[in-house]
């Protein structure tokens, strides 16, 4: 979900009528993570309409989209048309046509704003099958440059507003007008410049050419187009930013574009402030030279909701080469109807990633071409090859 690029006029800010949202106190605000370790806030968006009250929705928090994105189906009560399209490209480098608006009215702890430009596109047609809980909105770079933050993934807590208390070591970000923030990363015994990126799941992403030799495992990434990618995973022993460093990681050999990407995985071990007014990173002094990598890789499971049909179902629209769901013996186009105990509601992205991270062998039913199907689903062990589900 990540490098969504438009262009956007800058608008002064001006407090939301009423009251503000509460301040941000020393526990921080609630953070949502979802199956696939996104980062979704609750954001309270204005009515225009009396009677009809403000109400709260879920964002992407997403520091690699350059503006702020809402769902095409928001009601006409939140937003205002301008009747401008406007071209979005994602990661995929396809081009997406997008509609301008503007949102009566956004507030969040800490954060008010009125009259906010946004870009309308179809968030829950691209992304919507690959989450359980379809997103309303991201929020990118056009508000999250307006004040300093702190994440800290593994308490599910965020600080807007808040720089990270204590003893921090800090990493200079560049940025340039229409990109994420970026920092230089040495891996592989060269340099180059990486988009920090909390819109995207997984490690480092390099370019083919800088990727070390890559095993059998790859994994497949989709666009807000629904273009799908896929690229090979490698792995490097050592990967430097600035003065931080993680060790033993995995690394997605795509990036086209000749730049790298730090993903979520290398901001979802301790609390990271953000800050694009000085700019840089903050994290803990004494986790700089140690920084902690979330493992298992979160790597998004293949398999979709099909909404289309009543009740929904999940379907297999990917399957890699020597992972689980390969051995077991999945074909692209299986609907899946018990996963081990989880049937009926209880069948989910999250509930499918919980169960089979916990490594053990257990039974998939399928149903292919109207003809249920049971399948024998290994246990693990293939993480640090990068296989997984």
């Amino acid at each position: 979900m990540n490098r969504w690029v438009i262009a956007l006029a800058a608008v002064p800010a001006i407090g939301l009528a009423g009251s503000l949202p509460a301040s941000v106190g020393p526990a921080g605000v609630p953070l949502e993570v979802n199956e696939d370790g996104f980062c979704i806030v609750a954001v309270r968006l204005a009515s225009s309409r009396a009677g009809e009250g403000d109400r709260t929705f879920r964002f992407l928090l997403d520091t690699g989209a350059s503006a702020t994105l809402v769902d095409a189906a928001m009601p006409a009560r939140f937003v205002r048309d301008e009747g401008r399209s406007v071209p979005v490209w994602d990661i995929t480098g396809v081009r997406v046509e997008g509609a301008r608006a503007r949102l009566h009215g956004l507030a969040f702890p800490g954060f008010v704003r009125t009259n906010v430009p946004v870009v309308r596109v179809d968030l829950r047609g691209s992304f919507g099958p690959l989450e359980d809980a379809p997103i309303d909105g991201v929020l990118g770079m056009d508000l999250l440059e307006q004040f300093p933050f702190v994440l800290d993934l593994p308490r599910r807590r965020w600080w807007p507003g808040r720089r990270l208390p204590g003893r921090t070591r800090s990493v200079p970000l560049r940025r340039v007008p229409g990109a994420p923030p970026q920092v230089e990363l040495r891996a592989g015994g060269g340099t180059l410049l990486a988009d920090v990126d909390t819109g995207s799941m997984g490690g480092v992403q390099v370019p083919p050419d800088r990727c070390p030799a890559p095993g059998r495992a790859w994994v497949e990434g989709a666009g807000l187009s629904r273009t799908r990618t896929r690229s090979r995973v490698g792995w490097l022993e050592e990967v430097r930013a600035g003065a931080l460093r993680w060790r033993e990681v995995p690394v997605d050999c795509c990036a086209p574009d000749g730049r790298g990407l730090l993903g979520l995985d290398l901001w979802s071990g301790c609390a990271v402030g953000f800050d694009f007014a000085v700019p840089c990173l903050e994290v803990p002094a004494d986790r700089a030279l140690d920084m902690p990598l979330r493992r298992p890789a979160s790597r998004t499971l293949p398999v979709a909701w099909n909404r289309g049909v009543s009740p929904a179902v999940l379907r297999v629209i990917a399957v890699r080469p020597g992972s689980g769901m390969d051995r077991a013996g999945c074909r692209v186009g299986d609907v899946l109807v018990r996963v081990g105990p989880l049937a009926g509601n209880r069948l989910t992205r999250r509930g499918i990633l919980g169960w089979v991270r916990r490594g053990a062998p257990h039974a998939w039913i399928i149903r292919r071409e109207g003809v249920l199907a049971r399948l024998a689903y290994p246990g693990e062990g293939g993480e640090r090859k990068g296989h997984g589900p």
